[in-house]
């Protein structure tokens, strides 16, 4: 891994290796060319740097759309940061996320973002030229990324240019031969770290993309591209499960997704019943781990054909000096920790000192997971601490835990685990 990392160099040295007239990225109404997109990434910088934006905050409502992703590389690319907005919030919402992060300006349909890139084009035409080699350091930040947590109040996560590196060069690093698994499919929310960090996986490391269209298209979307190994969230993987247990003629459903490999989640944790249909149909299922504050932890590697039942992935070499577990129980576990020191780690929540100190304290970052880690590194997480019952004996209790156990009973569709008179 580099040591001084930013977005840009490694971007662009990627896609400088490709052959430009090959399609990149493709999307319901059109595909674009490597050549197509490193020129509409230096046309959309440049006409940002014409306004005089170099620093300063652009925000844009996430859209599956080429305007849209092409604005997101552009300003990621650059001394700027980006604050991707959920359509789906309501305009209350929205104005507040912007006012709060000093947003210069926000980009809401892709037509404004299309006459941005116009601008750009006309400026290169007319042979003016900015400076692109901007001085963009490591510890600038990239991105803004609101989240609620577990506290209901919003908090905007400062994230840095080099902490997109666990996942623009350690996946390549850890073996994962991912020119050979074809085009892949993004079907995950683009106001989102784990949607955003995956395009940006997948560009360095030479993969075309497929943007889906929307949630309703996603099926389709995947039995036309079959691809091998896909990344989705647990709800996507449930909606797999469904269609297969469903299909008809007997087998249909499970014939149609006949192509799978492997599928990646993350975000929470699956059923037991879920995980061992995809097992019996040679279905790897693997996890990860990150947090919007850390970035990326851990992932299953590609040796790993059977992954142990109830791993969130194993800890990535980048991040193996930087974790540990405080306090460790009799059985491995405790809270897990993750080094200030980690590439990952956040540049704290903005304009709250209070906030960032009540999570990031005495070198570590307190995730809040209680997990243990395994002799081959493998992490595995059970609950939250603050969820965590505490009975007279002083024995220790993972209500998620007992949970999952009691959900794993047939018959069970929702249980919910509480301490009452100590027990």
């Amino acid at each position: 891994m580099r040591k001084h990392f930013i977005v840009r160099d490694c971007l662009m040295e990627q896609l400088g290796q490709m052959d430009s007239a090959q399609v990149i990225l493709s999307f319901k109404d059109r595909q674009v060319t490597v050549g197509e997109l490193i020129d509409d990434i230096n046309s959309l910088r440049m006409a940002l740097y014409n306004h005089g934006w170099e620093g300063k905050t652009i925000a844009a409502i996430a859209q599956p759309t080429y305007e849209y992703i092409a604005l997101v590389l552009a300003v990621v690319c650059s001394k700027m940061t980006l604050l991707p907005l959920y359509d789906g919030w309501t305009m209350e919402e929205k104005e507040s996320y912007i006012k709060k992060g000093s947003a210069i300006i926000c980009y809401e349909e892709d037509e404004k973002i299309a006459d941005l890139l116009e601008e750009g084009r006309r400026l290169k035409e007319t042979g003016q030229r900015f400076e692109l080699n901007d001085d963009v350091l490591p510890t600038d930040v990239s991105m803004l990324l609101f989240t609620s947590g577990t506290t209901g109040e919003a908090k905007a996560v400062q994230f840095m240019q080099k902490a997109w590196q666990p996942y623009m060069e350690q996946i390549g690093e850890l073996g994962w031969n991912l020119s050979s698994i074809g085009p892949q499919l993004i079907a995950l929310p683009l106001f989102h770290l784990y949607g955003l960090a995956l395009l940006l996986a997948f560009l360095s490391a030479k993969i075309p993309v497929v943007i889906s269209a929307g949630l309703r298209y996603f099926i389709a979307e995947l039995e036309a591209l079959k691809p091998t190994t896909i990344f989705l969230v647990p709800g996507q993987v449930s909606l797999l499960y469904k269609m297969m247990v469903d299909g008809d003629d007997g087998n249909k459903g499970e014939l149609r997704f006949g192509y799978l490999k492997r599928v990646f989640f993350s975000g929470a944790s699956l059923s037991k019943e879920i995980a061992e249909r995809f097992k019996s149909l040679g279905i790897c299922i693997c996890s990860a781990y990150s947090m919007t504050e850390t970035s990326g932890i851990a992932i299953d590697p590609p040796e790993v054909l059977d992954p142990k039942p109830g791993s969130s992935g194993r800890i990535m070499p980048c991040a193996r000096d930087y974790v540990r577990i405080n306090e460790p129980d009799q059985n491995g576990y405790g809270e897990l920790l993750v080094s200030k020191d980690y590439v990952g780690i956040f540049k704290g929540y903005l304009d709250d000192p209070k906030g960032t100190a009540e999570i990031l304290y005495d070198g570590w970052l307190h995730t809040g997971d209680v997990a243990r880690i395994d002799e081959d590194g493998d992490l595995f997480i059970i609950g939250r601490i603050k969820n965590t019952i505490i009975l007279s004996n002083g024995e220790n209790v993972s209500p998620e835990k007992l949970e999952r156990k009691v959900m794993e009973l047939g018959g069970v569709r929702e249980c919910l685990v509480y301490e009452e008179d100590d027990r």
